[in-house]
């Protein structure tokens, strides 16, 4: 059983972001990061994972490892799929209502 805490890919991009802001070596200023999306794993490992960026000169790609390997541990993608509900007779709605 895992005890990584639940996060939307949202909320862990906006973290991811901010750190690799603060990590990123200064003489680059074209790699970014992508949007985490989620994985099926069967090794116990994280849920998620990011294209890493090809190899610039600067060691970027360096970077979001170190930050995937840290915030692998301590996070895994939420569902986010929407809750659908029953009407009151116990059926589903018909689409669009």
């Amino acid at each position: 059983m895992s005890t990584r805490k639940p996060i939307t890919a949202g909320e862990l991009y906006v973290q991811l972001d901010r750190e690799f802001r603060q990590r990123r070596p200064r003489e680059c200023a074209s790699c970014y990061l992508m949007l985490p999306f989620r994985v099926d794993r069967a090794d116990g490992g994280p849920n998620w994972e990011v294209i890493v960026p090809a190899a610039c000169p600067h060691g970027c790609a360096y970077v979001i490892e170190e930050l995937v390997a840290e915030y692998g541990q301590e996070y895994d993608l939420a569902s986010e799929l929407p809750e659908v509900k029953k009407n009151a007779r116990g059926s589903f709605p018909p689409p669009g209502a």
